[in-house]
């Protein structure tokens, strides 16, 4: 009896078709660019354990590895402090009256973003698997300003964000090394009506871009992942973008997005694997603007004009997961990771962020 056995590492992407065109606030980025699909989840779905049963005659291979997928991921974010290029900027330079745009009478000195990003996910063949990604976002924005009974006030806002709905297939493979892409869309169920009291001719205002759950249009979401692996090490390359491609029915669109990412790992027992990671992002200005919110210039706070988004970032991050190797729970991991920015600049001022926390459980079966 003759034996087949098949090893399999995959790597992980996002390709994309048809859409209309998104609205989220770059640059001081929107909590709704904090759930995009990331390496961890495109590949889980993807590592397929098939034993194989021969006989004399025929080759047959059995495929039970796990199908569905299941997961909850928790994103925060904390921006404080003011960049332009690359130059950090201190309160007094941001803050004061607007004679030429280049301060502004209303300072965000923090910033909270956190997502709750509910995802489920369905390998439907050896090479093709669907994730379906629901976040329930929230964020807070502390200020100072210059405005009378405005001196100090903070702004909310929450709610469900925009679904993502990602296939990814796997165009290659060789021996440890797979190639995959995704093609993807992001619905807009997230709403970009959020309002508050701020400094404005009335208690209910329209909140900044920043401040909005959604995008309000659609995005595609393109990708490419390559992942190899050498005994217990195991690495990953991926490129992403978000494409917005019109504007939505407030008059604005987001920026494009583009990621370059890396990811690597090495299963030091079979239940602990630490995990390093770099991430380069460049996103665009927002193009139009919201009629609900001052126009200018000047502007009332750099979140409100346009032109102050956009720039690049690159982020390390360092973290472990902690897998599940027996029990009703087998297949499932914990994971959790910070990153810190190593490298900002920012078409400025705008708020420039200091660290991100990321903790998320998955479990396949």
């Amino acid at each position: 009896m003759k034996t087949r056995s098949i090893s399999t590492l995959q790597c992980v992407l996002t390709l994309l078709f048809f859409v209309i065109s998104i609205p989220r606030g770059r640059g001081q980025t929107p909590p709704s660019d904090l759930t995009e699909l990331s390496l961890e989840q495109i590949l889980s779905l993807h590592i397929v354990k098939r034993p194989a049963t021969t006989n004399a005659e025929n080759l047959v291979t059995l495929d039970d590895s796990p199908r569905w997928t299941i997961g909850y991921r928790y994103i925060h974010a904390f921006f404080s402090g003011h960049r332009r290029g690359t130059d950090s900027l201190s309160n007094g330079e941001v803050l004061g009256a607007p004679p030429n745009g280049v301060v502004f009478p209303i300072l965000p000195t923090n910033i909270r973003q956190e997502a709750h990003t509910f995802e489920l996910g369905y390998r439907a063949t050896d090479r093709l698997s669907v994730t379906v990604l629901a976040p329930y976002i929230f964020q807070s924005t502390e200020h100072i300003s210059l405005v009378g009974g405005f001196a100090n006030f903070t702004i909310d806002s929450d709610g469900f964000g925009d679904v993502s709905i990602t296939p990814s297939y796997r165009i290659w493979e060789r021996g440890v090394h797979a190639v995959f892409v995704n093609g993807g869309m992001s619905l807009p169920f997230g709403t970009i009506n959020e309002t508050g009291d701020t400094p404005g001719p009335g208690t209910v205002n329209a909140l900044p871009y920043t401040m909005q759950i959604g995008s309000g249009t659609f995005d595609l979401l393109p990708g490419i992942t390559y992942q190899g692996s050498r005994d217990r090490l195991r690495w990953s390359v991926q490129a992403l973008a978000t494409i917005r491609l019109g504007r939505n029915y407030r008059g604005y669109t987001l920026g494009n997005r583009y990621a370059l990412a890396g990811r690597f790992s090495y299963e030091l027992k079979s239940w602990l694997e630490p995990i390093l990671g770099v991430r380069f992002q460049n996103w665009q200005r927002i193009t139009g603007s919201d009629p609900n919110l001052p126009a200018g210039p000047p502007y009332p706070a750099t979140v409100a004009d346009p032109s102050r988004y956009g720039g690049e970032k690159i982020n390390l991050s360092a973290g472990t997961r902690f897998k599940i190797t027996g029990g009703p729970l087998v297949g499932s991991a914990f994971e959790i990771q910070g990153a810190l920015p190593v490298y900002q600049r920012l078409n400025g001022p705008q708020p420039e962020e200091q660290w991100q926390l990321n903790a998320a459980w998955k479990w396949s079966f």
